[in-house]
């Protein structure tokens, strides 16, 4: 992913526009229109972390927390999940992580009726539940209609 665009944001020019902190730094300015025309990528590298360590030391924002993310998804019956960063980042909420959703795809039905149990004992409960419920219902009314008659 290019950091341009985010590096843009703490420019002078975006004051009043994409920057909200108002912060204003000559040199970053100057480094930031050096790197948009660097072409080598190494040397290009080296000048955004120059950047970097003007607003580490300057610290327009001041990071009062870092939140961690909650994401549920299901391995057993999926795969194909990409962690972004790699190995240990999210596989969901990740602005540039279009992985997960070009490489997810369902395991194959031998690999998922292994893996678990399913629906069927769900679904068989559910039916013995409804046919009991539908035999006391009977019963009652037929007590009813006895003491009705007599």
């Amino acid at each position: 992913m290019d950091p341009d665009f985010i590096l843009s944001a703490f420019t002078t020019a975006q004051i009043n526009s994409w920057s909200d902190c108002a912060w204003s730094n000559k040199e970053y300015d100057r480094l930031y229109l050096q790197q948009a025309t660097t072409i080598d990528p190494q040397a290009r590298k080296a000048v955004i972390w120059k950047m970097e360590e003007l607003l580490y030391a300057q610290s327009p924002y001041i990071v009062l927390t870092y939140p961690r993310s909650l994401e549920g998804y299901n391995t057993g019956q999926w795969t194909g999940w990409v962690r972004y960063p790699a190995g240990k980042g999210g596989v969901f909420y990740e602005a540039d992580n279009i992985d997960t959703f070009l490489n997810v795809q369902p395991k194959t039905a031998t690999a998922v009726q292994s893996g678990g149990s399913g629906w069927a004992p769900i679904a068989v409960i559910a039916v013995a539940a409804a046919i009991a419920v539908g035999v006391a219902v009977l019963i009652l009314r037929r007590r009813r209609t006895r003491q009705e008659e007599a």
